[in-house]
């Protein structure tokens, strides 16, 4: 049985197929580039506006097409990309423990509490989309100032796309549509962990919370596991392996 992530990388791909074959109907003769670029700026809002239907009947066609897509593969999109947020964002929680350690700040990094450390590691996010769309933009236009490079960053991955700067040659195209598949949903995750620490209260929780935590627990890693969370008032994944990784360092220590 295939896992929820594989169902909504298929399903997708085969919004993006449907899209790109939408485009050949309605416009034959069409670019594949364009086609595929259309396709991947529409499905995901993003709608810079300077591929567009012009016909009565193609406009007709677009808005019918998009009214169930759009949500649909939205829906999907961030289903299929899960997994790959999981993995990376423990490589970069790694990446960048070990740069802290490196300069020193190793004991400062980790006496902060986790929604700070994800706050962190969310501005970092959100700089690095901004600045692979300013990069974009810059590729495709030598003559960008960087005003306009960042402005359609912003437009890009906050899905305004107001249509007054998009990009026009065939590489930076693929380049952007691939770009409206990841950058958009990496900004809205981040945005959205921002808002929560702006809006929920700090737990305070920190690694020395969690080793007290671990020191206090008695009797099987799993009971440990669960009374030191329970102190802790949260139970999510990075919590439960930050946990675990305290025992491990315990219990060698009492060796």
């Amino acid at each position: 049985m295939a896992s929820p992530a594989h169902a909504a990388v298929l399903v997708a791909a085969l919004l993006l197929l449907a899209g790109v074959l939408f485009v050949a109907v309605v416009a034959p003769g069409a670019d594949p580039v364009d086609a595929f670029y259309f396709a991947c700026v529409s499905l995901t809002s993003v709608g810079y506006g300077d591929l567009v239907p012009t016909t009565p009947t193609g406009r007709l066609a677009t808005a019918l097409f998009l009214l169930p897509t759009v949500a649909l593969f939205s829906a999907a999109l961030g289903v299929a990309l899960s997994p790959l947020h999981d993995l990376v964002g423990s490589h970069w929680e790694g990446a960048l423990s070990s740069f802290v350690s490196l300069h020193g700040g190793h004991a400062a990094w980790h006496s902060l509490s986790v929604p700070r450390r994800d706050a962190i590691k969310a501005v970092l996010a959100i700089s690095v989309v901004l600045a692979a769309g300013v990069a974009i933009q810059a590729a495709d236009k030598e003559t960008a100032t960087w005003l306009d490079c960042f402005y359609f960053a912003v437009m890009s991955v906050t899905t305004v796309g107001y249509g007054d700067i998009a990009v026009a040659t065939p590489g930076a195209r693929i380049v952007c549509a691939l770009y409206t598949l990841v950058a958009p949903l990496v900004y809205a995750t981040a945005m959205g962990t921002l808002v929560q620490l702006v809006f929920v209260a700090d737990e305070g929780v920190s690694d020395e919370d969690i080793k007290n935590a671990v020191t206090k627990a008695a009797g099987s890693d799993d009971a440990r596991v669960v009374t030191a969370l329970t102190e802790l008032g949260i139970l999510d994944r990075e919590d439960v392996q930050r946990v675990r990784a305290a025992l491990v360092a315990s219990s060698k220590k009492t060796k």
